[in-house]
């Protein structure tokens, strides 16, 4: 009887013994990183949410690569940052054949002396032909003579049905300067997260830490390339600046709110 006691005690350690390595292998189990499960992990807790929080209505924020304009610079969510230039035009058709040649190799040396990155923007946008109008109803008004009244309304008319049967457009140039900082946000470093959000359609904010700083080193580096552009451009015979922080709001403004005409 004592030996069959201690049998079973026996079997019993051994039973104990096997659970505890099944814990211990179960923990290590857990405690291993598992690359697919992390990739699928938004998926899985996105379906497995409650299904009001699932209903979050994306901004137009969420949409657009801009994170903030400040000290007249435009801050990406990228971390990258950019100094737009806004610059004249020249008639190039209106100029005889030598003076088509000379700007052909002005430009010419101006693309090989750039020792940086450099994109120029052609952007068309449909004037606003509203405040042309009032100004002349006022002239209008103020007219004694029924004659040059009479001529002023032919015009006015004439300029409203040219708005209304054409857009009425203008060329606006810029150069833009890039720094590129080389953060990395949640989204580049987890490609799948970003394209799961615009799938499901779920906000998320991206936020940029120490963005002060990041303009401040992108200023160090912006500000020397800047003014070596403008003496090359004003080489040329062009005009250039740089463009503000209200003049930048309104350049990207112009871009998703396009101006309705009569």
């Amino acid at each position: 009887m004592p030996q069959t006691a201690q049998n079973i005690n026996h079997i019993n350690n051994r039973g104990q013994t096997a659970q505890h390595n099944k814990s211990s292998i179960n923990s290590n189990s857990q405690t291993k990183s598992n690359p697919l499960l992390e990739f699928l992990q938004p998926l899985i807790e996105f379906f497995t949410a409650d299904p009001e929080k699932q209903k979050v209505l994306a901004s137009t924020q969420d949409h657009l690569d801009i994170y903030d304009i400040r000290d007249d610079l435009v801050l990406l969510k990228n971390g990258d940052v950019a100094l737009v230039i806004e610059t004249t035009s020249v008639n190039f058709q209106l100029l005889s054949a030598y003076e088509q040649d000379m700007k052909i190799n002005d430009f010419k040396d101006f693309i090989n002396s750039l020792t940086y990155e450099v994109q120029i923007v052609i952007h068309t946008e449909p004037i606003d032909m509203r405040r042309y109008l009032n100004y002349l109803e006022e002239n209008y008004n103020a007219l004694t003579n029924p004659q040059l009244k009479k001529q002023m309304r032919l015009y006015i008319d004439f300029v409203k049905d040219l708005v209304v049967q054409n857009n009425i457009l203008q060329k606006r140039f810029f150069v833009v300067i890039p720094h590129r900082s080389g953060i990395l946000t949640a989204e580049q470093i987890n490609p799948f997260q970003k394209a799961l959000d615009v799938i499901l359609g779920r906000k998320r904010c991206t936020e940029l830490k120490d963005a002060y700083k990041i303009i401040e080193k992108a200023t160090i580096e912006l500000i020397p390339k800047r003014d070596a552009l403008m003496k090359l451009l004003a080489a040329m015979g062009i005009g250039s600046k740089q463009l503000t922080n209200q003049e930048l709001i309104n350049l990207f403004y112009s871009y998703y709110n396009p101006i309705s005409h009569f």
